[in-house]
């Protein structure tokens, strides 16, 4: 009975071990603590977007050693609607290339046509794929003709939004290997659209800093973001968020290479 009692005891104590492994307990407040053997390098491919090829960009032995985009707008803000999908590929991607494209234009995607087009009516995320899917069908009209309300997600765009929307069109996507650096390093500097999807953690959230140096806290959501540039010296990509100018640095934060391929599940390069 003796050798039954320890042996449970044993099992008892090797369960807190591991519960205590990833995180500390102080009180009713838990802890989490972060490092990069908790985050294995692992993309999150579904079956539909397996069938999308990957883009293969040509990479030079002369990359610059930092990078940044020209012309990125300032950062928007979802004001806690679940839209950040639709603020990375609406607010930065779809505006960024038109603009590029068009030098003159002031032209500016409406996140609302994509996130209510996608949502079913409900405050809900959408995958990067169906927004892509939309830009290159059917466009997005310019923000007039459709303006945002975080607290609408229901709206439907009207017929002059739509007739506006097939003037705007993205011309392809593909998928990108975001771990490969030098892929992602090589279509930046090759001024393409690229949208990244990241596991974020509770200090991500209310990020007062530069630099989101690893995550701490608990996981919170899957979050959708622009990837603006890089800089080799500091092992850094920088991104362009949906929380507002006051988030981080004026609504933009870096990232440890070190970190970017454990957070990022997905990535697309868009032209």
């Amino acid at each position: 009975m003796r050798i039954k009692y320890s042996l449970i005891i044993l099992l008892l104590c090797f369960a807190y071990v591991l519960g205590c492994s990833s995180s500390k307990v102080k009180g009713k407040k838990k802890e989490w603590i972060w490092t990069l053997k908790s985050f294995k390098p692992q993309s999150d491919w579904k079956v539909t977007d397996k069938k999308i090829s990957f883009s293969f960009a040509p990479v030079s032995e002369k990359l610059p050693q930092s990078f940044f985009l020209s012309g990125v707008p300032r950062a928007g803000n979802q004001k806690g609607q679940a839209s950040g999908t639709a603020w990375a590929l609406g607010y930065f991607a779809a505006s960024y290339l038109e603009r590029r494209a068009k030098k003159n234009s002031k032209y500016r995607c409406s996140v609302a046509f994509i996130y209510n087009n996608l949502n079913n009516g409900v405050d809900r995320g959408i995958e990067i794929v169906e927004g892509l899917e939309l830009l290159k069908k059917r466009g997005c009209p310019e923000e007039a003709f459709m303006p945002y309300n975080p607290k609408d997600p229901a709206h439907r765009a009207t017929s002059r939004a739509n007739k506006n929307a097939s003037q705007h069109k993205i011309k392809n996507f593909a998928r990108l290997d975001y771990s490969d650096l030098d892929q992602v390093r090589s279509h930046l500097v090759q001024n393409k659209a690229i949208i990244v999807s990241l596991v974020i953690t509770e200090n991500f959230i209310n990020l007062s800093k530069e630099v989101w140096k690893k995550p701490d806290g608990a996981i919170r959501a899957r979050h959708s973001v622009a990837l603006i540039g890089y800089d080799d010296n500091k092992k850094l990509f920088y991104i362009l968020n949906s929380f507002g100018n006051k988030w981080a640095k004026k609504g933009r934060c870096a990232i440890p290479y070190s970190w970017f391929i454990r957070l990022v599940k997905q990535a697309y390069v868009i032209w």
